[in-house]
């Protein structure tokens, strides 16, 4: 190797994230130094790795006039992911479809039935995994770049790290990695219950709520720690800026867990939480819910209700926050709601059906989500 090839080599090193793993290469072989993730790109759930609602483009202040329906004959689809492109990554009954936000299919891919929304990596690939465990990786123009059958049931999305690999949780109560290759590092089982999505602590761990319990394990594989839950979680723990993580349990507490190992507080909402429902951490600190029964409520970082701002219909448990501290919620009647940091309403809209997941926003501002119709196009 000549000495200017090693410096670029070790300059790439140099720039990959903390918690970067490294890839065993075999003389021959060519390893790619992915970039890393890009701040500006959305994920499989807004706010990504810390599962916190946070959107990658803002809200707009005034009402879309526009609303448009497409991919109409993907029933119940999954997602959508938006790259930076535009570009929609919608998970289906068949596999995965990439679309752009006039309805143009770019490509599909068969992977078997997703009930998880696909998940953007580092380069601009994205993987899908089916429900009976088939993984691909596919590339922005549809080429597939691997595919890996599995015995995982997959039923959540994935946690992707800096480096390319991912963590997966199985229907068999099961958190295994995978490197970007698709090949299973190792596989760790769950103490209790069926674990959700994944979350990246503070310190680079990986943290699963599993039944009643939350789940502390390193990028070994190692469970460094089990903590009781008081109930049966049903959210994926939502890291705040403070590194606390946040979780609710199916009858109405909200926990906040310090430091990774203790229980700080649990705050009762006043009403039970449903399965399905995901928390936002807004740009001041506040932890957002929907409570079916109450409204979007808002806990501040001591614990203490803030506001709770409720409509004539109860909300869904998606929930998306923008920089600006903006929400957006989904009622059961099939209106969007975006809601002001002081929790008053600042407009809604229809979406055209019944909201299967999150609204994400477009860098061009347009905001997608998923229907039992389609997709829903606000612009």
């Amino acid at each position: 190797m000549t000495r200017a090839a090693a410096a670029t080599v070790l300059s790439a090193a140099l720039l990959l994230p903390s918690i970067a793993a490294g890839e065993r290469v075999r003389p021959g072989e060519t390893l790619v130094l992915h970039r890393g993730f890009d701040p500006r790109v959305a994920s499989a759930m807004p706010g990504g790795q810390a599962h916190d609602g946070r959107l990658a483009y803002p809200l707009p202040e005034v009402a879309p006039s526009r609303l448009d329906a497409i991919g109409s004959a993907h029933a119940r689809p999954r997602g959508p992911v938006v790259d930076q492109a535009g570009h929609l990554y919608v998970g289906t009954t068949t596999g995965l479809a990439i679309l752009d936000v006039d309805g143009v299919v770019i490509a599909e891919t068969a992977a078997g039935v997703l009930e998880a929304p696909p998940a953007l990596m580092p380069g601009g690939d994205a993987i899908a995994i089916s429900r009976n465990g088939m993984i691909v990786r596919v590339a922005p123009d549809g080429a597939v770049r691997a595919r890996r059958s599995t015995d995982l049931g997959v039923r959540f999305a994935p946690l992707v790290l800096d480096d390319g690999s991912f963590f997966l949780v199985g229907a068999n109560r099961t958190l295994s990695r995978f490197g970007p290759d698709l090949e299973e590092r190792f596989r760790t089982e769950l103490p209790d219950g069926f674990g959700l999505s994944p979350t990246l602590s503070a310190s680079g761990r990986v943290v699963v709520t599993a039944g009643s319990e939350l789940v502390v394990v390193g990028l070994d594989g190692g469970i460094a720690r089990s903590i009781a839950l008081p109930g049966r979680a049903v959210t994926p723990p939502a890291r705040a800026p403070n590194g606390s993580l946040w979780l609710a349990t199916t009858e109405g507490a909200l926990i906040e867990i310090a430091h990774e190992s203790r229980i700080r507080r649990v705050v009762p909402l006043g009403g039970r939480v449903p399965d399905g429902t995901t928390l936002a951490i807004a740009p001041n600190g506040d932890v957002l819910v929907a409570v079916p029964t109450r409204g979007v409520v808002a806990i501040d970082a001591t614990g203490n209700e803030r506001w709770t701002t409720a409509v004539d219909a109860p909300f869904f448990g998606f929930l998306a926050v923008d920089a600006a501290g903006r929400i957006a919620a989904l009622d059961r009647i099939g209106r969007l709601w975006v809601i002001t940091p002081e929790g008053t309403t600042l407009w809604s809209t229809t979406v055209g059906g019944v909201p299967l997941g999150p609204p994400v926003v477009t860098p061009a501002g347009q905001i997608v989500l998923s229907t039992d119709r389609g997709i829903a196009v606000l612009r």
